[in-house]
């Protein structure tokens, strides 16, 4: 590992040799009868630059003895060679940086049928001589503006189209094919000569398509996109555009930035999808207006029709441009790079790991440490960072995580009216490893290692406290502190000024940078990855975390969830003054115990539905200047902030959700709900509801065509259709779909159109109980959960659908891990039999036969016996025997409907049932021979039935019922004489059929049988 290479000291005396970067690669391994080891022999020359000149991000530089090259090899107006890099230094005076040349590019593209391969229609670029890299956006977008234009080989221009643009004074080159149009382009990138060049999505699609077609059309002097001089074209990727390789795009732009808006985006905003139209709507407000593929040829029928899909993609260019300035992208990678101290390019590429090891190399070589040699590709330079949990894996299923992450405590479900307090560390990872002082530095793992022990089985410990802090948890306080003088700064500067937005850029580069760095150590292809480090930071994490919800509940305060490094504090109060009291007394007890560790209030939620795991939803308030409270609500992990549901089924969550979190009475709220859903049926069903409420969206986490099972995934298939007609569709981008009814008998995954396709037919419809069943139905029925007076049923009845088929499910799939967890054992009777079918009892007196749904045992408040032993229509004492008759017909159809053995697809938009058992198995359940994506459960499983039973044998069960009431009711003088004969005799009854089953028996005899065999 880093550092720790066995055989080689941690300190001693190296010899430093200077190895000409004329000469091949030396081998890793390499070694001799006077050295055993060679360090650095695929370090790059890049790298070596930017540390011993200690370079760090753009900056001006001092040039000595520079000299004019024999024979220019770049594109540069001006070109200087020097000797040696010692005569090249960081100048003392940093001035302000140069103006740039910006250039947004926005391509027009269309498929040939005939050849299908995309050729390119029209070039449109906004241009921007005066960029200041390191303030706020110029008021003037662009200062110049060019757009070339051509026609497809089969198609004329409109006989008027020249003149129109001549009349208009558009600025459009007009040129009569494609190699004339890449031509005119090319001498136009020579002649701006642009530094950075802006495009959306131009690494994964523009640049490659560009490359495909300079070649095609045997465009000359191709490496002008870029300022080295190149004569041999380089590999292009096979199957066209859009399977482009990065390091190909990266090389044919050297010596210019390139501005990728996609990829920037994504680590700026959070966003439903990230193409153009998507990002101009979240950013700018802005409609951006799209033109179908299958329309572009009907273009050229029609000058105006022409003229403006030209001004689309030159509005394209000028929608990327806003975008780049709106989100500072171009201040903040300069920021970054120059605390990292990487290359600005790298930046824009948005990857965080290569920030982190620039950042770390430069203060370790301040350091004179040797630094663990880079890997590349798939290929470890290092044994020892081999990792078997890390290979690329051939089989299904995902991998198992490398080592323990964060705790998260269980929580402890329902809904919440009082305040719930939220306290959260801050920081609390980069404050571990502060705190601990946890460094490759100061823990030493070498010894493990001599012990032959596994990566998985490494066992480090803390390093002495008197130790001097290693260089990890150093430069994790200089950002820290960095950012606190920053943000003292910004305190100081009026909020609409250009130094309160630069303060505001450099702390929000030096906050990524600072959260990000200890991902370096848990990240397998980081160059200082070192595991043992990072299950140790995680381990403190998970021990500080408990340590301190031990001591919330030593203060007798209920901990009702915690996730990492937070912690949920049920206060049982509403008096906001209190509940601050109560998190301040927490915040200075957990305090005492750490020097740099620190836990605050992050927030108050005035209700609080807590589902599950990383699943809740809460009101948070929070007290305004003039005391009023402002309240927001906050979600997280809930299915309605997820993209993959479509807006119907979003927006039936939302309303549910602000019902539960009202401050209604129960019973309302549960109408409310019931109400709304009956609407969004009928809705549904009479074709009332938008197109767009019906949109899925998925994103693609590689290419369309790398997927083995393409059938099976619904966005797939509409992204190879969307390939086909020539659209854009990379790894990575968000595919919308609707499923649809389209008059055949596939899986719902088979019949997904894109929304486009949809409006264009007229045979498709839409499939409402798909939604309705897939959609609507699971958001809505997981939010209801803990609410009494619904169930799963009953939502499924209110929005149409058939309740049998979602009738004693609940929980269904939980039931192993439940019986792992003590599901049952730990759940009140009210939660265990909420799912139970209720027992109504017929009176058998003539002229009566009202038939009664019975309760549980003083439950009636009103009436303190709440005996279940009288009919409340005639008054008169059931008879013992005509219950017992009742309730033994009741418990045979239940076991009759286990034991015909019905399976059932957990799908509910399958729906398949069958009493035949599969062969195939899929994780250990056999899979659904309808649509072959679910498994088939028990329709009726054996812990719904012994359930069912044991609620039966609840009902009369007088001593246990007795024993669980309330203390008033137990001190009442209750006549147990004239109660106790028809409760026994039913009592009875169900004893004798709930002992015959198994269910809650285990024969330990037999389960230990092996451990204690008797030799005969």
């Amino acid at each position: 590992m880093p550092f720790e290479i066995e055989d080689v000291p941690v300190t001693s005396e190296y010899l430093e040799v200077r190895y000409s970067a004329d000469g091949p690669q030396l081998p890793c391994d390499l070694s001799g009868q006077t050295f055993s080891h060679v360090f650095g022999t695929n370090t790059s020359s890049l790298e070596l630059l930017l540390l011993n000149r200690k370079m760090k991000g753009p900056c001006w530089l001092n040039v000595k003895l520079p000299q004019l090259p024999q024979q220019p090899v770049s594109w540069c107006k001006v070109e200087a060679v020097i000797p040696k890099p010692d005569l090249l230094e960081v100048a003392s005076q940093q001035d302000p940086p140069p103006p740039m040349v910006v250039m947004s590019l926005s391509f027009r593209t269309m498929l040939n049928t005939k050849t299908h391969t995309h050729e390119i229609l029209a070039v449109s670029a906004l241009v921007h001589h005066e960029v200041s890299v390191d303030k706020a956006a110029p008021k003037q977008k662009f200062q110049y503006h060019f757009c070339a234009v051509s026609k497809p080989n089969d198609q004329m221009y409109p006989y008027d189209f020249r003149d129109a643009v001549k009349k208009k004074q558009i600025n459009m080159e007009i040129t009569t094919s494609e190699r004339a149009l890449l031509g005119l382009f090319m001498a136009k990138i020579h002649r701006i000569d642009p530094d950075v060049i802006v495009g959306h999505d131009i690494y994964g699609f523009d640049l490659d398509l560009l490359m495909h077609r300079i070649s095609a059309c045997k465009i000359p002097h191709w490496s002008r996109l870029g300022r080295l001089k190149r004569s041999i074209m380089p590999k292009l990727s096979n199957g066209g555009p859009g399977r482009g390789n990065s390091l190909l795009d990266r090389s044919i732009t050297s010596g210019r930035m390139v501005c990728d808006v996609k990829i920037s985006s994504k680590e700026l905003i959070r966003c439903k999808s990230y193409d153009l139209t998507a990002l101009s709507w979240a950013v700018l407000q802005s409609r951006r207006e799209e033109i179908d593929q299958d329309e572009i040829p009907n273009k050229y029928n029609s000058t105006q029709e022409l003229l403006r899909m030209f001004e689309l993609t030159s509005m394209d260019a000028l929608l990327t441009l806003r975008i780049m300035y709106d989100l500072n992208v171009l201040p903040l990678a300069l920021q970054i790079t120059n605390i990292a101290g990487n290359v600005m390019t790298r930046t824009l590429l948005g990857g965080r790991s290569e920030r982190n090891e620039f950042l770390l190399l430069h203060a370790f070589n301040e350091k004179n440490f040797i630094c663990p040699d880079k890997s590349y590709g798939k290929k470890q330079v290092v044994e020892a960072d081999h990792d078997e949990d890390e290979q690329p894996s051939t089989s299904k299923g995902r991998r198992k995580p490398a080592y323990a992450g964060g705790l998260v405590l269980e929580p402890k479900k329902g809904f919440y009216d009082k305040h719930i307090l939220l306290l959260d560390f801050n920081s609390l990872y980069p404050s571990i490893i502060q705190e601990y002082n946890i460094c490759f530095t100061t823990i030493n793992r070498t010894s493990s290692k001599s012990k032959g022990l596994a990566e998985e089985e490494e066992m480090v410990e803390l390093p002495d406290p008197e130790l001097e802090p290693g260089i990890l948890p150093t430069e994790i306080r200089k950002l820290v502190e960095r950012r606190k003088q920053v943000k003292g700064m910004m305190k100081n500067c009026a909020r609409d000024s250009d130094q309160y937005l630069q303060y505001d850029i450099r702390q929000k580069a030096l906050k990524l940078t600072a959260n990000s760095m200890y991902g370096c150590l848990g990240f397998s292809h980081s160059r200082f990855y070192a595991k043992p480090l990072a299950a140790l930071v995680t381990s403190k994490g998970r021990e500080i975390l408990l340590k301190t919800k031990d001591l919330v509940q030593n203060l007798g305060l209920d901990v009702i969830y915690g996730d990492t490094d937070s912690i949920m504090i049920n206060t049982n109060t509403t008096d906001l003054v209190e509940v601050r009291k109560i998190g301040n007394k927490v915040k200075n007890e957990v305090n005492k115990l750490y020097r740099l560790l620190e836990i605050d209030i992050d927030g108050i939620f005035k209700s609080m539905l807590l589902l599950k795991k990383k699943k809740y939803a809460a009101i948070s308030i929070s007290e305004n200047e003039d005391g009023t409270l402002n309240e927001i609500k906050e979600m997280k992990g809930l299915d309605i902030v997820r993209r993959d549901w479509c807006d119907l089924a979003k927006d039936s969550g939302n309303y549910v959700l602000a019902q539960i979190l009202s401050s209604q009475p129960r019973e309302t709220i549960v109408e409310n709900i019931h109400d709304y859903l009956i609407s969004v049926g009928e809705n549904v069903a009479e074709g009332k509801v938008d197109i767009q409420k019906y949109i899925i969206n998925k994103q693609l986490t590689k290419s369309p065509h790398d997927y083995p099972d393409k059938k099976s995934l619904a966005h797939v298939n509409v992204a190879l259709r969307m390939l086909s007609k020539g659209r854009k569709v990379n790894a990575g981008d968000t595919i919308p779909y609707v499923i649809c009814e389209d008059g055949s008998s596939l899986a719902a995954t088979q019949r997904a159109y894109h929304p486009d396709e949809f409006c264009k037919s007229d045979t498709l419809k839409i499939d409402v109980k798909y939604y309705l069943a897939n959609q609507v139905h699971p958001v809505v029925s997981r939010l209801c959960d803990p609410i009494d007076g619904t169930d799963a049923a009953h939502i499924a009845q209110c929005l149409g659908l058939d309740p049998s088929g979602y009738r004693g499910n609940t929980g269904l799939h939980d039931d192993e891990n439940d019986a792992l967890l003590g599901g049952q054992a730990l759940m009140t009777d009210e939660e265990r039999f909420k799912d139970c079918e209720r027992f109504i009892v017929k009176c058998k007196r003539p002229g009566c036969g009202k038939e009664t749904t019975l309760e549980v045992l003083f439950k009636n408040t009103s009436d303190p016996f709440g005996l279940n032993d009288t009919c409340p229509g005639c008054r008169t004492e059931y008879s013992a025997g005509a219950v017992s008759n009742q309730l033994t017909i009741a418990m045979r159809k239940h076991i009759k409907e286990y034991y015909m053995g019905w399976q059932k697809c957990d799908d509910p938009s399958c729906g398949y049932t069958t009493r035949q058992v599969p062969l195939t198995l899929q994780r250990g359940a056999p899979m659904c021979t309808s649509c072959f994506r679910a498994h088939l459960l028990p329709a009726y499983s054996d812990t719904a039935l012994y359930t069912q039973l044991l609620y039966y044998s609840r009902l009369f069960d007088y001593e246990y019922a007795l024993k669980n009431s309330k203390e008033e009711i137990k001190k009442l003088p209750l006549d147990k004489r004239t109660a106790t004969p028809f409760y026994t005799a039913v009592h009875s009854t169900v004893s004798r059929v709930l002992n015959a089953n198994g269910y809650s028996e285990v024969n330990l005899s037999k389960l230990f049988s092996a451990f204690f065999a008797v030799d005969k």
